[in-house]
């Protein structure tokens, strides 16, 4: 953990995981993940979820990759 002082205070600034990372970097090495520029001009494009408010959205998210067929 870094330390960074700002304006006379403090603050604790958490090292990245390099685990997560090199997790990371190995899924993209095999193709299994593949990043794609996206802008604000692609906002439309993306898909927008209605999500009631008792319900989590990470399990709304979760249900429907459960329904997509893999490709």
């Amino acid at each position: 953990m870094s330390a960074r002082a700002e304006r006379g205070r403090v603050s604790n600034i958490p090292e990245p995981d390099p685990t997560a990372s090199n997790l990371y970097a190995a899924l993209m090495a095999r193709g299994v993940i593949k990043l794609k520029a996206t802008t604000t001009s692609d906002l439309d494009s993306l898909p927008r979820y209605r999500i009631p408010d008792d319900v989590s959205p990470l399990d709304a998210l979760l249900a429907e990759r459960e329904r997509e067929p893999e490709s």
